[in-house]
């Protein structure tokens, strides 16, 4: 008799583990697509703390990746209120993890950089470069988001360098479920 109730007992316990512990279906969606506009602070090397903004489109190639495009616009003030204005246009792949409804992601963009007005901290007029980003979305609902975004921009004009960062606060729509 023991033995019976050993064995329904691990038998009981298995199948809890394995509805509590199998796998479960993600949020995030291949195929999915993104558009957004963001808005923050842009600090340069030897410059005033300035603005940016931005906008964004990016696709779903699978629930952990993104291809990702983006236009953002920054002003910096240099010496005697002379401004660093900076657009760039980038493209890149980010890797994210979907967590209910936050999700953390990582990037790296490249791209064109055009410093207008004061050339940039090392003399950049016009420049390839690239991003590092590093943010946070935040599912409002399945069809927007809520997202902090950090970046550091380097600059391949003599060396690699960061000369620029910028911390954005944003809103997406998404759709294509």
């Amino acid at each position: 008799m023991r033995h019976h109730k050993t064995s329904s007992w691990l038998l009981g316990a298995a199948a809890f583990g394995l509805v509590v512990l199998g796998p479960s279906r993600a949020a995030a969606f291949g195929d999915q697509l993104h558009t957004g506009v963001k808005g923050g602070l842009a600090m340069q090397k030897d410059r005033d703390l300035g603005w940016g903004v931005g906008a964004h489109a990016a696709y779903g190639l699978s629930d952990m990746f993104d291809a990702e495009v983006e236009l953002l616009l920054t002003e910096n003030v240099a010496v005697q209120d002379l401004k660093t204005r900076v657009l760039a246009a980038t493209a890149g792949i980010a890797y994210k993890v979907d967590i209910l409804r936050w999700i953390p992601y990582v990037g790296i963009l490249g791209g064109y950089y055009d410093y207008g007005g004061v050339p940039g901290p090392n003399g950049e007029t016009k420049a390839g470069g690239a991003a590092l980003q590093i943010g946070l979305d935040f599912l409002m609902t399945r069809e927007l988001a809520l997202s902090f975004d950090f970046r550091s921009h380097f600059s391949f004009k003599e060396e690699f360098y960061s000369p620029m960062q910028t911390v954005m606060l944003g809103a997406e729509y998404r759709w294509g479920f």
